[in-house]
């Protein structure tokens, strides 16, 4: 629940670890960085690495899958499972930059 509910700043190494990783020259996901959160708006799927280090899957509505630490495994989860963490959207967490 606390990832679901309290953005945190994690370490920026990280962050750009998983945007790198997740940025593929033969896609068009526009992924956008906030806090301890990636998100494709277009396709309504979130990450978000929490205090664990393991990254949480959401979208805006769906069911929830177990989190991990690889980023790219998480993305593809939010992606194409339909996932919203802890039974909430990743919209009701808050406006996001």
């Amino acid at each position: 629940m606390a990832v679901a509910r309290a953005p945190s700043t994690p370490d920026r190494a990280a962050m750009a670890a998983a945007h790198t990783a997740l940025a593929d020259p033969d896609t068009t996901v526009d992924l956008r960085t906030w806090r301890n959160r990636l998100t494709a708006d277009a396709e309504d799927a979130q990450i978000r690495l929490g205090p664990d280090s393991r990254w949480h899957p959401y979208r805006r509505e769906g069911h929830g899958v177990p989190a991990t630490s690889d980023a790219t495994a998480t993305f593809l989860a939010a992606r194409t499972a339909g996932v919203a963490g802890s039974g909430e959207a990743y919209g009701a967490a808050g406006s996001y930059a």
